[in-house]
């Protein structure tokens, strides 16, 4: 179905029948949702030809169907945990016509108003853990586009505070309009000498693979216009969650949000309030949020990243793909690229909150080298470990030259210090081996159905102490570099 609906209360679908000629359709429907999976349905409705009415050049008739003629909709109506219809399975049969149209597909009931339990409220505090059971005085603020259950649930071996959040598909022009707004009041709240409003965010979503969210801070102060807004806010975006820490499929986000940027306030300010606003940029988000150790944070509380670990560079046709470690505390990743080992680098993406990038446009046969930073809210991390690689231009098929059927076609480095063989007819073509990696080895990919593999004798950068590894589908050879140098033709 592609969208989500509450249908609390629901009572019936129903929906029109569309058909050139009067005829006679019978349809059953299983709604599904995470209250209920697959539920056949108690029988299929029937609409006859006297149902039809003129609707244009066509015949219309309204078709209903019940929580008696499909459980399923009524396990999801009635559910007292996820009311949440996510997919509509409907079986269609039709007398003496291979086409019909299904339009206004509508859920009708009986609208219930259930009451919204929260956990307790409890005292407010600052730093709020949570770890009493209570919500240490977090609420919706009365502006919130979402009130739902605050509840105190245990995530990654931490009890948070949590809530469940689903975007509109229909988008108003305000963002902030469908977002969440938590807010503590807190007598005697001011920054003092703190720079920071950090706190742990974790996502657990059911769909999130476009746009963003937006985390805005804002204070209430009353001897500042009861509105100070910090100008830059934490962004999430949802087509780079790798670029979290994760754990059974929940992704962790170090929130940090400056309040010294906040102008319109000093140390010992009264703050009143805090707002916490999580606004979408045009996202699909479906999901569940929690927030954990909500504090201010000093300066000196904040650390610069290390630099990233684990870089690999993996070439392919025009391109190389990059992947690393998650840097813990870093916000997001600056990619550099230099034509030399050893820089100078010249950054080719500034603002990757992914562990990965693919780095497009670039020439075959040019060897291109990659580090990678991490940055936070104090500084950037130095660079991580130079990689290495070489776009190649892959061979498939290849020419009929006048080569053996099945002979090896060769390509040039893939990741640096890997190569290629695939199968085809270019029996004169040879692989031509890229520089070896720092451990002095270089792999080449053996593609599944090659005969042979053609070398160049005395190739560069071979040496005695290189370790060549052919690599099939099932075997890897190890070749001593020697056996290249001493040897016309390999």
């Amino acid at each position: 179905m592609g969208k989500t609906a509450n249908i609390l209360g629901a009572e019936q679908l129903s929906m029109d029948v569309i058909v050139d000629e009067k005829t006679t359709v019978s349809i059953a429907a299983i709604p599904q949702g995470p209250s209920s999976g697959w539920a056949n349905p108690e029988r299929a409705v029937r609409v006859g030809e006297e149902d039809f009415v003129p609707y244009g050049d066509k015949y219309k008739a309204v078709l209903y169907i019940t929580t008696e003629d499909s459980p399923a909709l009524e396990t999801i109506a009635t559910s007292t945990v996820n009311n949440v219809m996510n997919n509509l399975i409907l079986f269609i049969g039709a007398k003496d016509t291979n086409e019909i149209s299904l339009d206004n597909i509508t859920v009708s009931g009986t609208k219930v108003e259930l009451p919204v339990i929260h956990a307790p409220k409890g005292t407010a505090a600052l730093p709020s853990d949570f770890e009493d059971g209570t919500r240490q005085g977090w609420d919706w603020n009365p502006e919130s586009a979402v009130k739902g259950p605050l509840t105190i649930e245990e995530v990654q071996g931490s009890k948070a505070l949590s809530w469940e959040l689903a975007y509109p598909d229909v988008k108003p022009s305000d963002g902030w309009a469908s977002a969440p707004r938590l807010e503590l009041y807190k007598d005697g709240l001011v920054r003092k000498d703190y720079d920071y409003v950090k706190f742990d965010l974790y996502i657990e979503p059911e769909r999130a693979s476009a746009g963003a969210m937006a985390i805005n801070l804002v204070f209430q102060p009353p001897s500042a216009g009861y509105w100070q807004q910090a100008p830059t806010s934490y962004n999430i975006e949802f087509d780079q969650t790798v670029g979290a820490a994760v754990t059974d499929s929940v992704y962790h986000y170090p929130v940090s949000i400056n309040m010294r940027e906040i102008s319109g306030i000093a140390d010992d300010t009264e703050l009143r309030n805090m707002i916490l606003i999580f606004a979408d940029v045009n996202s699909d988000f479906v999901g569940r949020l929690y927030i954990d150790n909500v504090r201010f944070a000093g300066e000196s509380d904040v650390a610069v990243p290390a630099a990233p670990g684990g870089l690999e560079a993996k070439a392919g046709d025009g391109f190389v793909a990059l992947n690393w470690e998650v840097a813990v505390g870093a916000q997001y990743y600056i990619v550099k690229r230099a034509v030399q080992s050893g820089g100078p680098y010249t950054t080719v993406a500034a603002h990757v909150q992914a562990t990965s990038y693919k780095d497009t446009g670039l020439s075959n046969g040019t060897t291109y080298y990659y580090v990678v930073s991490a940055v936070n809210e104090v500084g950037e991390s130095a660079n991580s470990v130079e990689k290495q690689a070489t776009p190649y231009k892959s061979n498939s098929g290849g020419s009929n030259n006048g080569g053996n059927p099945g002979s090896t076609s060769g390509n040039s480095s893939s990741g640096g210090n890997s190569g290629s063989a695939s199968s085809g007819n270019s029996g004169s073509e040879i692989i031509v081996l890229p520089e070896p990696d720092q451990d002095g080895k270089i792999t080449v990919e053996i593609a599944k159905g090659a005969e042979q593999a053609v070398f160049a004798a005395n190739a560069t950068g071979i040496s005695d102490r290189t370790v060549i590894v052919l690599k099939g589908e099932d075997f890897i050879l190890q070749l001593p570099g020697r056996s290249l140098n001493n040897c016309r033709p390999c």
